[in-house]
């Protein structure tokens, strides 16, 4: 893009008058839509930017050399790649109403969740963001909302957040069927964990008869050392240190 042409395009998009014989050289970066699409590109997410470049090459940060080839390519396709900054852009704006206290900014960009993905990783940067939502609507007491849009989740913790919302609301034979559940599929060690403790609940609500698992008792073996008694020369050697 030639002088002219740069200069022109700063006049119509800041309104200002730019003059050609200042000294002072005017650098502004233009297309930034494109360059957030490029970063997506080169790294595989929207968290690093150009400022990587910068610790590389200062020998703070290093980097394995691997081959660029298409068969590992992260996006096969335009529409996942829309479908992802689209995604990002939700979280960045979830996380600025959260700074901001604002649930009710939060809440609203439920409007805005596209339907469900086919591919896995979009479908868990969707979900992940549906638990974000879904929590502040529990804190503004919209139970029943938050609880149906808990149930496009299914990563951690949404079945938890599901079962506390039916034992709160009184559904105590859905919970009981959702805790069973998770004891028996566990997403993770965390997740089976609190489903013991949400069981114990349960149970007393319903006619489930409970049994909790025994806890377990690893082996024990315990050593008891003789001290060693210390020769002369340690004795001199720790009076000279």
């Amino acid at each position: 893009m030639s002088k002219t042409a740069i200069t022109d395009k700063l006049k119509s998009e800041s309104g200002e008058t730019l003059v050609d014989s200042s000294p002072i050289t005017v650098i502004r970066v233009l297309g930034k839509e494109h360059l957030r699409t490029f970063l997506l590109l080169y790294f595989g997410n929207t968290h690093q930017d150009l400022a990587q470049f910068v610790i590389s090459d200062l020998g703070i940060q290093r980097f394995e050399d691997y081959p660029i080839d298409k068969a590992f390519r992260l996006f096969s396709c335009r529409e996942d790649i829309e479908n992802w900054l689209h995604l990002s852009s939700l979280r960045e704006q979830i996380y600025e109403a959260q700074e901001r206290k604002d649930r009710q900014g939060v809440i609203a960009l439920a409007e805005e969740l596209p339907t469900s993905f086919s591919w896995p990783l979009l479908e868990r940067k969707r979900m992940r963001l549906i638990n974000h939502i879904a929590r502040e609507m529990e804190r503004e007491k919209r139970d029943s909302e938050a609880l149906a849009l808990y149930r496009q989740s299914n990563i951690t913790p949404s079945r938890e957040r599901q079962v506390r919302l039916l034992i709160k609301t009184a559904q105590f034979d859905e919970a009981e069927t959702l805790v069973k559940t998770m004891l028996a599929e566990p997403e993770d060690e965390q997740e089976a964990h609190i489903a013991l403790k949400l069981a114990k609940q349960v149970s007393r609500k319903t006619n489930w008869d409970w049994v909790p698992p025994p806890q377990f008792h690893p082996k024990e073996l315990f050593l008891e050392l003789k001290k060693r008694r210390k020769t002369g020369r340690n004795r001199r050697i720790g009076s000279l240190c």
